[in-house]
């Protein structure tokens, strides 16, 4: 009969450990992909709420609705606190809207949720009013965002007013 020496119960003890480490490590590896997920589907929840707040913080009041709507159309002729008002509200946007560029770039933010509102930042760059506002203003935001706006075709097949009985130019 054989006799199981203790140099093989070190042989057999290093395989068992060796195994051990490798199933650890895909445990490891799956807890990370799903706790990516969830990163992702936070961060995708993150900034839809923040748009949703810009959106409801807009419709809920008739007085930055209706400065919202002028400086669409003519920024350079809103009033001193009106524009004002107006840059805020641009700002706003626009910060929400990098933001979501850059999570998305870092792969925080799902691609597709990106395209909604990149589509949507394109729809609101029809209006002649936000494209004065952003010539002014476009050194408010990183080097990279600002190359995604001013690279972008203006007025292409893809980007439609969201205001369609405003004057686009």
């Amino acid at each position: 009969m054989d006799t199981f020496t203790l140099a093989q119960a070190y042989y057999l003890a290093e395989i068992i450990g060796v195994f051990a480490i490798i199933l650890s490590l895909v445990y490891v590896g799956r807890q990370l992909n799903q706790n990516t997920k969830a990163t992702k589907i936070a961060a995708s929840q993150a900034f839809v709420q923040m748009y949703n707040t810009f959106t409801s913080d807009l419709a809920g009041s008739h007085e930055i609705a209706d400065i919202w709507y002028r400086g669409l159309a003519d920024f350079k002729g809103l009033n001193p606190a009106d524009t004002v008002r107006f840059s805020a509200v641009a700002s706003q946007l626009f910060r929400v809207l990098q933001s979501a560029y850059i999570q998305c770039k870092d792969g925080a933010l799902e691609e597709e949720l990106w395209i909604g509102f990149e589509q949507s930042m394109y729809d609101v760059l029809t209006h002649r009013g936000l494209k004065d506002w952003w010539l002014i203003r476009e050194r408010w935001f990183g080097m990279e965002f600002r190359n995604l706006i001013n690279n972008h075709p203006r007025n292409s097949a893809t980007s439609k007013s969201i205001y369609p009985t405003l004057e686009q130019t």
